[in-house]
């Protein structure tokens, strides 16, 4: 069992930790990914948009391409970041995309598109990563979900569906792998900007980078009711079991992320 790689005080992690960032080629993803290679030193971004490796290049990370909207490239990529880089400490599920459009006109390609690449691709990193977690007896997932993980709006069925389905996935994660040392939680943010919100109108987003497409990366609202999981779950191992705690969080690019407990 590894020691603790994280101070509770700083919310900084050991040089040692890897980090798989996906959707890491703007937005949230971008300034998440930014905030830990200024800490750790080992931080894996991936994003469909090749030109996402320029980022990763400038703030000294690596760079995996991968479409996660297809199973398989999803599978691959969990198996090809635990063979090069060794057992994953921290995974953020960040990649998402969007379309607007009612029920009864939603096209069946694109409603199966979303939920592959918000809730199935979570699905997948977490079935491969935690293994590694349990092992060592220390890991962390950080879900980004949104506020439409919480509530509801019109003419977003598989986004709204998509974040609603990670924020339960991540309650049943945090119970499964507390007695392990391993914590999962949700971050759920309002819009993200400044830049142009993905599909005001029709159609999709054609990246699954950050949530909202902006580069600021300011969350507007945190996530109002996060598990915390199971006794000696949290970083100082008394959180009781069944708890529900509110979690709320910033995301600053530039500036880190920060959780205030």
């Amino acid at each position: 069992m590894t020691a603790r790689k994280e101070n509770p005080e700083s919310m900084t992690v050991a040089n040692d930790t890897t980090v798989l960032v996906t959707g890491a080629g703007r937005g949230i993803g971008e300034a998440v990914a930014t905030a830990f290679a200024a800490k750790s030193g080992r931080v894996i971004m991936t994003d469909i948009d090749p030109s996402a490796e320029a980022v990763a290049e400038a703030i000294g990370a690596s760079f995996v391409e991968a479409d996660l909207s297809d199973m398989d490239a999803v599978r691959n990529l969990g198996s090809r970041a635990i063979a090069d880089f060794g057992p994953i400490d921290i995974l953020i599920n960040n990649a998402g995309l969007q379309h607007v459009s009612a029920i009864d006109e939603f096209p069946d390609d694109m409603w199966s598109r979303i939920i592959q690449v918000m809730l199935t691709a979570p699905f997948q990193l977490m079935k491969a990563v935690l293994p590694g977690m349990k092992q060592q007896g220390w890991g962390r997932v950080i879900n980004i979900a949104s506020v439409h993980g919480l509530i509801a709006s019109p003419f977003k069925g598989a986004y709204i569906a998509a974040k609603h389905g990670l924020v339960g996935l991540t309650k049943t994660a945090a119970l499964e792998v507390a007695a392990y040392g391993v914590t999962v939680n949700a971050i759920c943010p309002g819009y993200v900007g400044p830049g142009p919100k993905p599909n005001r109108g029709s159609g999709a987003n054609p990246r699954y980078s950050g949530v909202g497409g902006g580069r600021t990366g300011h969350t507007g609202t945190g996530c109002g009711q996060t598990l915390g999981g199971t006794e000696g779950s949290g970083p100082d191992g008394t959180v009781p079991g069944g708890t529900e705690r509110a979690i709320h969080h910033r995301i600053h690019a530039g500036h880190g992320w920060r959780l205030d407990r």
